[in-house]
This record gives structure tokens, sequence and C-alpha cells, in this order.
């Protein structure tokens, strides 16, 4: 028996392959953009929010980059919000996450620059933001989005690493390039080994779900995928 999941992880390297072919140019242009700001605010909800910590763990790794990162809740009734040099980056499948619109009205009161990833060209948010990239993901009906969450995170690194020019930044670049073809041949390989895994621990209780750096941000989707 095959599960929606089961067949949208399956489309997940055609839909890095769309994205990165229709939003490429977009995200270099928006890449160039943020140069010119000091501040950025990354804002998500569930598993949008998770994408925001493996980003930022990752660029922290190589860059000092100011990043902080909010739920649309948190951002709203934040009181200390630098809104010189600032530009925010808002995460969310549909576009009309409640908290993370929240966030985006209030962003727009202190006249920062937003960006709005999302999978929904008609959304709130996608009208209401300064840009937005689209995650060409189609419909998904499993609610843990797992074709979202993955260019989610392509759109990210692409996105804040293209801020640089320096050999770290050039060769995650053309890293990302490479994933969706490195996404088909996993999924294809390890697709056994997943099912034994499942079946092994199908009726166990309690799971630990441990990541640290930007696999903090992985750990954190799983367990949120876990109790769906």
């Amino acid at each position: 028996m095959k599960y929606e999941m089961y067949h949208e992880i399956i489309q997940q390297p055609q839909s890095l392959r769309e994205t990165l072919k229709r939003e490429k140019s977009h995200m270099d242009e928006i890449s160039d953009k943020l140069r010119e700001y000091d501040k950025i605010y990354l804002i998500g909800c569930g598993s949008s929010l998770s994408t925001c910590y493996s980003v930022r763990d990752a660029i922290n790794i190589h860059y000092d980059m100011d990043i902080s990162i909010f739920t649309g809740y948190e951002f709203l009734y934040h009181k200390k919000i630098q809104d010189k040099d600032s530009f925010i980056i808002l995460t969310s499948q549909s576009g009309e996450t409640a908290d993370t619109l929240a966030a985006l009205r209030k962003a727009r009161k202190y006249n920062l620059k937003s960006i709005t990833i999302t999978n929904e060209p008609a959304s709130t948010m996608a009208r209401e933001s300064d840009e937005t990239i689209l995650t060409h993901c189609k419909r998904e009906n499993a609610i843990v989005a797992t074709k979202t969450y993955i260019n989610q995170l392509l759109c990210l690194y692409y996105i804040l690493f293209g801020v640089y020019d320096d050999e770290i930044s050039k060769n995650v670049l053309k890293d990302l390039k490479k994933l969706p073809s490195v996404t088909d041949k996993l999924v294809t390989e390890t697709e056994e080994e997943n099912r034994l895994l499942a079946f092994e621990f199908k009726d166990d209780d309690i799971f630990y779900c441990m990541g640290s750096g930007p696999n903090y941000g992985l750990a954190y989707k799983l367990a949120m995928t876990m109790f769906m």
C-alpha cells in the first residue's frame, strides 16, 4: 500500500528541478539585493520554521550574517525590531499561515522589505510581499508537505549563500544545482532500507530526534513528522 506522502517523496526531485529552472534568475537578483542589508529576519511556522533553523546554522558556520528567527506571533509581539537596513524572509506553504501573515503585516508597518517563499502564487502573502519566490511543488495532499520542505530549503540556501562571492558560496550553489539528481538517486537507493527500518520500529512509542548545527532543523522537522 502506498500513501500520499510516499508519492510526494518520489516527486521531490522533479519539484526541485522546476523550482531551480523557474526561480534561479529571480533568486540571483534577490541575493544581490540582500547584500545591501545588515540584518535578516527569518519567519516560519511548523515545517517552514525548521527550514529557517537549518539555513541559519549553515550560514553561521561560514559567515557572520546577522540572522534572527521567529515564529510569526513571536515576531508580532517582539518589542525590539531593527527596522534600519533589515530584511524579512517569510516561509509558508499556503501563503495564508495566520501568524506568519501577521508578521508580514507588522514588517510592512516598519517599512521592512520582504520576501515570501510559498507554493501558492495567488496567496495573500504572495500579494502583500515585496518579492515572492515560488516553490513549484504543485498540489500536496500529505500534511507533512515533504516537497515544500525540501524546496524551501533549496530557496533559502540559494539566496543566502548567494549573498557571498567566495569559494565556499560558489561550491554550495554548485551543489544545490545537483540537488535534484542527488535526491532522485537517494530516494531510489534507500527505498528498501527505509521500508525495513519502518517495519522494525513501527510499534515503538517513543522516538528521540536529535541533531545539531544545520541538522537541528532536520531533527525538528522529523519530530513534527512523527507526531502528524
